[in-house]
């Protein structure tokens, strides 16, 4: 009896791990598609798409060291930046994304660069980024990113 029940625990358990990861998989992809949205909404200078993923209390901390705090700051930001730049925009691309155990929190680190006008006088720049994703009632959002300029 107590082998058998010992195999059910370990069938169980493996399950269990096998689910888990598919989730945390599905989640991640997720995660992903909505950091695509969001490079896209910046390319075409789209504020509103760039808001979407964000929580209203979200904080950012930009590559020139400049804190926004909330989705109304981060909006007068973009909206101003957009208006100086005509063609800048930026594009993050996700190097790792992990959910945590329990499905309500990730991370995101990758590389982000800002770009523009294909021409010889343009300099990009980037560096590295990181996010903290939170998983609330109507999705994933994101709730605070840290951008570092290192070129």
């Amino acid at each position: 009896m107590t082998k058998c029940f010992l195999h059910i625990l370990l069938i169980l358990g493996t399950f269990l791990t096998a689910r888990a990861q598919d989730d945390a998989a599905s989640q991640e992809k997720k995660i992903r598609e909505l950091r695509q949205r969001s490079n896209l909404a910046i390319e075409n200078h789209q504020v509103a798409g760039i808001l979407n993923v964000l929580t209203d209390d979200v904080n950012v901390t930009a590559s020139n060291r400049q804190v926004f705090s909330g989705k109304e700051e981060f909006k007068k930001a973009w909206t101003s930046l957009f208006a100086e730049n005509s063609e800048l925009y930026f594009v993050r691309e996700p190097g790792e994304v992990s959910v945590s155990l329990d499905g309500n929190t990730a991370w995101e680190q990758g590389n982000w660069e800002a770009l523009g006008p294909k021409t010889t006088d343009w300099k990009s720049y980037g560096g590295k980024y990181s996010a903290l994703w939170v998983k609330i009632a109507v999705g994933w959002k994101i709730k605070s990113q840290l951008f570092v300029k290192l070129y």
